[in-house]
């Protein structure tokens, strides 16, 4: 894994997406899903897990 980037740049994100794009077997018509992965994937950017989330609240 790369080390994320608080700021990442356009060719920055533009390559990472050519790397996810790659590793899914070229598909066709997901360009805007895998820039935004890539754009997640370098600012170290974590998807919300509501449940853990909750469960820490309560403990």
């Amino acid at each position: 894994m790369r080390k994320p980037h608080q700021n990442p740049t356009p060719a920055q994100i533009r390559r990472r997406a050519y790397e996810v794009w790659q590793q899914e077997g070229f598909p066709s018509g997901k360009d805007e899903e895998f820039y935004l992965q890539a754009e997640k994937d370098l600012s170290g950017e974590e998807k919300a897990d509501p449940i853990s989330e909750r469960v820490a609240w309560t403990e």
